[in-house]
């Protein structure tokens, strides 16, 4: 795997749909510290400083799938990010609201994006990180 890391881009999701369109055949991330114009579902404005998340898009080459279990990807990823942030920060409860966003408390500390690009896959993940939950 090819690991692409920034000070600062304009989205990480951008980057790896470039990646892919480019015919790579390697799976690879792209981690930011800032975006200036980051992104999610429906195209709206994620707000993305520096030193406040984690940003990251990752490409699969040629990633295959059955049609009918499509729906099911991205909940899928939105478990597992939320198992990982439990194993990490175990005192806190987070909840995946359906089907792409991650709570804390009432409040979104997690999103995630997919998005099919030819034959491949993106897969953004933005965590937002919080001195004190």
């Amino acid at each position: 795997m090819q690991i692409y890391k920034y000070r600062k881009v304009t989205s990480t999701q951008d980057l790896a749909k470039k990646y892919l369109a480019n015919k790579a055949q390697e799976i690879a991330a792209f981690i930011a510290q800032e975006q200036t114009a980051g992104y999610g579902k429906r195209g709206r404005s994620f707000y993305s400083p520096a030193k406040t998340g984690i940003y990251l898009s990752i490409a699969l080459p040629n990633f295959k799938f059955k049609l009918e279990h499509a729906g099911l990807l991205t909940i899928a990823i939105g478990v597992a990010v939320v198992h990982i942030l439990q194993e990490q920060f175990p005192s806190y409860e987070f909840r995946l609201k359906w089907v792409n966003d991650i709570y804390l408390n009432d409040k979104k500390v997690a999103g995630i994006l997919t998005e099919k690009i030819g034959l491949g896959l993106v897969i953004g993940i933005r965590v937002v990180l919080v001195k004190s939950f």
